[in-house]
């Protein structure tokens, strides 16, 4: 009987695995509508078995998907598994990070912490400082007192992957008179990877230092924010992430150096392979150097050992290997991005190389176009959920910036090691310091081409489901005629279309809630049994916003209340969800459809926004509101039915002064009728309600 396809074990066993850990997230979830989807394409997918004789296969692939969800049960468990939340603990650590500073606070990451005296290697600590200090240096320990919070890896339906690499399941708050410092040593990676920092920022503009840093060491913590933006827009994001390019020059240079030593053979497969392991280690192990790697020393070792590299197989073998250990790195977007570009590359390289080709284009031009064109391809789904913007030059701006790019990586890769030996000739960087601030201008013109830059569809999982088949059909590896896969892609595109439909049609809010966001500024979401949608805050942060509304599926918003400074995005995201009044300030208490707004002032300076709808007043605290604060604006609250109240994260508690039905800030709630209880509420949540009261609080997940 005809195959329908090659059957690689490790590859498809790799993919079962991966679709194993990702369904267990809607099991967890109580996604029943994914789970009724994915058994009907697994009875499905039995009975071609059944009638191809092909069971044997189908074991296989199927035990690798039973132990893809006991690994996503097992890891989530351990990581989500916390015991400290909420209560309030003596934490000892170690700071192991760069330390990010912003106008106010100072943001580290603490390892080897202990809890109460107890040792807990597996837990980091993220902390917030009030102010500025230069005394706290990376390989500090801190003592101090606090409330640990828990972290949520899953919310709005997104995947937090800072805190899964961090290894951060807490966060918590502290003064910088509340802490006790204690003098530590750096690690030598540390000192190795300041060392190279300060040379690099010594001779390069602050720009380009930090744009050569995150090239080396994968670190984009001190990336502009507007290059970061700049290159996403434009399609060369990927630059930025060490990956199958930088490993790929790397071993060339590490190839033909053991080759001028004459270690030939399995030494210099194993001398490649530990060094190649360090780089990763220096790299803190991203899932794309980790990925590049593998890869690299499979094709190394087919060719010591005289076999057949297979594309497909070595993509399974990295694969398996990195969720075996970090399972849940397949919902991360740098992992996947990594691996379905190199999926596309095996797909379809030789096609479009070959089309280009007999267009008369050169062939190493045709070949460049080509790898281009599968990984733009690839990642377009995964560009929509995360980025939703892509330029209509993207393939141009690839094929402009890589050989510049390769050009700028080499000398800079070669300068570090000389440079990092002899600091004094550190001035020759600013060749490659010239060729980065080019491609920096060059991602800056293709972004700021606004014709062409164009909004891409959002994706679901039926979106994604089907795009990726429809791109295994039309390559060369499924066997079958091409009607054939014309009527498969047919079919996949309409069943999918229909479960896409389900998760993105936008709804109508039938009942009244009331959701505190989890947003860099403060944010809230209102809805009422009449539909009507007001949004307060939360213009700083439009991107996490925008996610939890396309989570929920609200597609509208009646009214947005603005109370910080507007972010660049606001214009799109006011057409994008159909704004229909934009408030900034009222001095009078004002009807807007269902509800009633009033700005609160204190010596001209507004202080807090409160909103009625039916019989339930919300008090919206803008500004952070000591308790003296607070006092003086007592008397004003006194003429406002105020059921719940929400604050800022510094000002927690400290509303909590008046005698209200429920008191909520952005971590803890308590009510001060009839009994006294506190409750941890991580990340985003929503309060429910039915007769006007407060029955319940829920996770938005």
């Amino acid at each position: 009987m005809p195959r329908i396809i090659n059957f690689r074990p490790l590859f498809y066993c790799f993919l079962a695995f991966a679709v194993g850990i990702g369904f267990a997230n809607y099991i967890f979830s109580s996604n029943f509508l994914i789970i009724a989807f994915v058994c009907i394409s697994a009875i499905i997918l039995f009975l071609l078995c059944y009638y191809k004789k092909c069971l044997k296969k189908l074991v296989c692939v199927f035990v690798a998907f039973v132990v893809g969800l006991g690994f996503f049960y097992m890891d989530f468990t351990i990581f989500s598994g916390t015991n400290y939340a909420g209560k309030d603990v003596q934490i000892y650590g170690r700071i192991s990070s760069d330390i990010y500073k912003a106008d106010t606070y100072s943001y580290v990451t603490l390892e080897n912490v202990q809890i109460d005296g107890k040792n807990d290697s597996n837990i980091s600590v993220c902390i917030y400082v009030s102010s500025e200090n230069d005394s706290i240096k990376t390989g500090n320990y801190l003592l101090f007192d606090c409330q640990l919070y828990n972290y949520q890896i899953f919310e709005n339906g997104l995947f937090n992957s800072y805190i899964y690499k961090d290894n951060t399941p807490y966060y918590a708050f502290v003064n910088i008179a509340d802490l006790t410092v204690q003098a530590g040593n750096l690690t030598l990676v540390e000192q190795f990877k300041q060392y190279i920092k300060q040379i690099f920022f010594a001779n390069m503009s602050s720009t380009t230092a930090s744009l050569a840093y995150s090239i080396i060491f994968g670190d984009k913590t001190d990336l502009d924010q507007t290059v970061k933006s700049n290159f996403s827009v434009s399609g060369i994001a990927h630059l930025l992430a060490v990956s199958g390019l930088h490993i790929g020059f790397l071993v060339a240079i590490l190839f033909w150096f053991f080759k001028k030593l004459k270690c030939e053979g399995i030494k210099r497969l194993i001398y490649i392979a530990l060094i190649l392991f360090v780089y990763c280690y220096f790299c803190q192990f991203s899932a794309s150097i980790v990925r590049a790697s593998i890869m690299c020393i499979a094709f190394l070792a087919t060719k010591i050992f005289g076999k057949q590299y297979d594309l497909l197989n070595s993509v399974g073998i990295a694969g398996i290997i990195i969720l075996l250990i970090w399972p849940l790195y397949v919902f991360d977007a740098g992992f996947l991005m990594s691996f379905v570009s190199v999926l596309s590359i095996a797909l379809f390289f030789k096609s479009f190389s070959k089309f280009f080709v007999k267009i008369k284009i050169p062939h190493k031009v045709a070949d460049a176009m080509a790898i281009d064109l599968c990984t733009t391809l690839a990642i377009l789904p995964l560009l929509a959920i995360y980025f939703n913007q892509l330029s209509l030059f993207s393939l141009l701006a690839n094929l402009i910036c890589i050989p510049i790019f390769a050009l700028g990586y080499m000398f800079l890769f070669l300068l570090t090691i000389f440079v990092g030996i002899f600091s004094f000739f550190g001035f020759l960087l600013m060749l490659p310091n010239i060729i980065f601030q080019t491609i920096i201008l060059l991602a800056n013109f293709f972004a700021s081409i606004d014709w062409a830059i164009v909004s891409l569809v959002v994706f679901n999982i039926g979106g994604i489901v089907a795009f990726y088949l429809c791109l295994f059909l039309l390559s060369r590896f499924f066997l079958v005629k091409f009607w054939k896969k014309l009527v498969s892609i047919c079919v996949i595109i309409s069943v999918c279309g229909v479960l896409t439909l389900s998760f993105c049609s936008p709804i109508t809010p039938q009942n009244f809630s009331y959701t505190q966001l989890n947003s860099q500024d403060a944010c809230a979401i209102m809805t009422t049994q009449n539909g009507e949608v007001l949004m307060i805050g939360g213009t700083e942060d439009l991107d996490y916003v925008k996610s939890f509304l396309k989570y929920k599926r609200l597609g509208k918003i009646d009214t947005l209340i603005v109370t910080t400074n507007c972010g660049e995005d606001f214009g799109n995201f006011v057409k994008l969800f159909q704004v229909e009044n934009i408030i900034f300030n009222l001095e009078n208490l004002t009807q807007i459809g269902d509800f009633e707004i009033e700005f609160l002032t204190k010596n001209d300076i507004t202080k807090a926004v409160y909103v009625k709808t039916g019989d339930f007043g919300v008090l919206f605290a803008i500004n952070l509101i000591g308790s003296v604060q607070a006092q003086t604006l007592q008397t004003e609250l006194q003429n406002y039915d105020i059921d719940l109240l929400y604050t800022k994260n510094l000002s927690q508690g400290y509303l909590g002064v008046f005698d209200y039905k429920m008191i909520a800030s952005k971590y803890k709630i308590s009510t001060t009728d009839l009994q006294n209880f506190a409750t941890m509420i991580s990340g985003s949540f929503t309060f429910g309600f039915e007769n006007d009261t407060i029955t319940n609080i829920r996770s938005v997940n």
